[in-house]
């Protein structure tokens, strides 16, 4: 049986200002989602919708 390839991860340490860690503590007891694949989640959303978008100049 073969073995499933595990994800590559880089630490990351951040200051975040109180409000929004709030929400975020309040968005992941709410989806149940731990708070690295939260943050994964709403990154890759984020980047998706920027990289998607033609420039405005």
């Amino acid at each position: 049986m073969s073995r499933t390839k595990k994800k590559e991860f880089k630490s990351m340490n951040i200051l975040m200002d109180i409000h929004t860690r709030e929400k975020l503590d309040a968005y992941c007891e709410q989806t149940g989602l731990t708070m690295t694949k939260a943050i994964e989640r709403i990154l890759d959303q984020y980047f998706d919708d920027y990289f998607s978008t033609p420039e405005k100049n």
